[in-house]
């Protein structure tokens, strides 16, 4: 994927030519394979838009950005993938298009050229996008349904300016970080709701939505949405149709998206790989992208193949059966304490524990091996209710709707699945301060408290609501954060085939009892990969993850590391730590190994000083 950027202004004003630039300078990692900008100056609206490109489709000069449509009329600049091109491209060649190149881009561009801006509805992939429409003096920006690609803009002084990253945004306008967005992310766990921007005087694009950005009469800039998409709706839809469907043809359907949606998303001129955590979500997609491969499939996971603490041994139990190649990431101690800065630089925001340094240097090894794609498991627990709250929150809508016989028979094999993770009760007990209602303070930090929100169920919703909030607002948008920025600062795109729209579409609208079963959750998705994947790891009752033991990094130094960076910035923290707070002691090791606010507080700290 790639890093766009631009600003449009009325004709006669001075060209923010250096903003473009900056802002080019400051993404060349989500697109170290080429730079360029392009300007246009129209009747009434001028613009410069720029793009860093990663090159995965036609890795030809040809399919370079910024591109212009064969009539010259629009130019492009494009973050992420059209997975379904290829289906694209031929249709537009039966209306007559011809193509010059093997991009999604200039797919893209014919699309919009055939259908207008109805042709967004027809992509399946993740993207954010800006088209300069000449002839009509126009700037359309458009982002795809579940906002997996990032897409900032601000609007003042007759000024409109984009960029794929907030950074240089913020720095041109001089932007005060918001700090009702760090507090919501340090009680909640929640900072991106894919409608929220970091710095106030900032916003983005929302997903599912095009924005129209033109100049009146009166030489100002107006800015118009047009929302292409509703998950509510589609999702209601098919709830309905659900209500008389038989099981067995809703889950034919669902094997059939998922095997295309891992099928389509292999599409490559550069390496593909898959990311492996030694669980159910990204075993299912590297076994099936595995039988779709002939040649070696590698998998990278964080874990060491003969740690019993980490996945490891699990994850090359399941490469050997499948016939995967596994990498191992298991960094030293010098790697972690680095991490540490590198993983909040690329971040841009406060990230709340070390699992996002995982990922960060699990994305590093990738791009050492010279991978460019990569596979991955993100959205699985969204979609199939794999988060242990839906537990409780289906016993309880059992429970009003008066089924305490259902209530009673899904009970006892629940508690199979609680005493099989005995062990980690301490680290759930830990994360029930997110969903109380009141009550939980920042002992450090003088931040204005944060707005109110529901992370658990609301009596009035049905639970597949729940789950579509966890998909639009309260789990995945944060999610897909950590995981943008941290593929993109190695310059490797981050495939997810449990995201293809029609997947998350279907998988939400079935019935609960197709996902919570005997005990486990995703029920669904281990009955249609029963022939894939294995059953130690198919019906495992435990929830697996990266395997970061932050409380040993502490203790191997990046306590350390944490309080020195802390430390350095002690003036300008006074502004945020309550008084007589004493950095030493607030974030001491054991602070930092017994209250799990204790990172995130640090994390956000130094993200202040960074940006203030």
């Amino acid at each position: 994927m790639c890093g766009i950027s631009g600003a449009g202004f009325p004709a006669g004003r001075v060209k923010p030519q250096r903003l473009v630039q900056d802002i080019l300078e400051s993404q060349h990692d989500r697109g170290p394979d080429w730079t360029a900008q392009q300007e246009v100056t129209g009747t009434r609206l001028a613009s410069i838009i720029g793009h860093n490109r990663l090159s995965i489709l036609d890795l030809s000069q040809a399919a370079n950005q910024p591109m212009w449509n064969s009539a010259g009329t629009r130019c492009l600049t494009y973050n992420g993938e059209i997975y379904n091109y290829v289906e694209l491209r031929q249709e537009l060649r039966d209306r007559g298009h011809t193509f010059g190149t093997q991009s999604d881009s200039e797919v893209l561009l014919a699309a919009y050229d055939e259908w207008g801006i109805d042709a967004i509805t027809r992509f399946n992939g993740p993207f954010a996008f800006a088209i300069l429409e000449v002839e009509s003096n126009q700037i359309v920006l458009a982002r795809d349904r579940f906002g997996v690609k990032p897409l900032f803009f601000v609007l003042r002084d007759e000024l409109f300016a984009f960029a794929s990253t907030a950074k240089v945004l913020a720095k041109f306008w001089s932007l005060e970080p918001d700090l009702a967005y760090v507090a919501a992310g340090l009680r909640y766990g929640v900072y991106d709701d894919a409608l929220t921007a970091p710095f106030h005087g900032m916003n983005v694009v929302p997903p599912g939505t095009a924005l129209i950005v033109s100049v009146d009469e009166a030489d100002r800039i107006t800015v118009k949405q047009h929302a292409y998409y509703c998950a509510e709706e589609r999702v209601a839809a098919l709830v309905e149709s659900m209500a008389t469907r038989p099981s067995r043809l809703a889950h034919e359907d669902l094997t059939e998206i998922l095997e295309n949606a891992v099928r389509i998303r292999l599409r490559s001129d550069v390496p593909v790989a898959v990311s492996l955590s030694g669980g159910l979500d990204s075993s299912s997609i590297a076994a099936i992208a595995r039988s779709m491969i002939v040649d070696q499939v590698t998998g990278f996971t964080f874990g060491a193949a003969r740690d019993a603490s980490s996945e490891g041994p699990v994850v090359e139990n399941f490469g050997r059966d499948v016939g995967l190649e596994v990498q191992y990431v298991w960094p030293s101690t010098s790697e972690i304490v680095e991490a540490y800065s590198a993983t909040l630089d690329a971040q841009g925001a406060p990230f709340v524990s070390g699992s996002v340094m995982a990922q960060y240097l699990l994305y590093r090894c990738v791009n050492k091996h010279g991978v460019k794609v990569l596979l991955g498991g993100q959205g699985g627990d969204e979609i199939f209710m794999g988060y242990r709250k839906f537990y409780p929150l289906h016993l309880r809508d059992l429970a009003a709707q008066g089924k305490f016989t259902s209530a009673f028979r899904f009970l006892f094999p629940t508690a199979q699945m609680l005493l099989a993770e005995a062990d980690q009760a301490k680290m759930y007990w830990a994360e029930l301060y997110r969903y109380r209602s009141q009550g939980v303070s920042l002992p450090a930090l003088a931040l204005p408290p944060a707005s109110p929100m529901v992370l658990g169920f609301e009596p009035s919703e049905r639970l597949w609501h729940r789950q579509l909030r966890d998909v639009t607002a309260v789990s995945l948008p944060t999610l897909l954060r950590y995981e943008d920025r941290n593929s993109m600062a190695n310059s490797v795109e981050s495939r997810l085939p449990f995201l293809d729209y029609r997947l998350v579409e279907l998988a939400i609208a079935l019935p609960t009892a197709s996902k919570l079963r005997n005990g486990y959750g995703k029920w669904v998705l281990r009955q249609i990969t029963a022939d894939r994947v294995p059953r130690s790891v198919r019906l495992t009752r435990r929830k697996v993850g990266f395997s970061v033991r932050q409380n040993g990094w502490v203790d191997l130094g990046l306590g350390i590391e944490i309080r020195r960076l802390l430390n350095e910035q002690s003036t300008q923290l006074s502004n945020w730590l309550r008084p007589g707070t004493l950095v030493d002691e607030v974030f001491s090791d054991g602070r930092l190994k017994s209250d799990s606010r204790a990172f995130g507080e640090a994390t956000a700290l130094l993200w202040l000083a960074q940006v203030s």
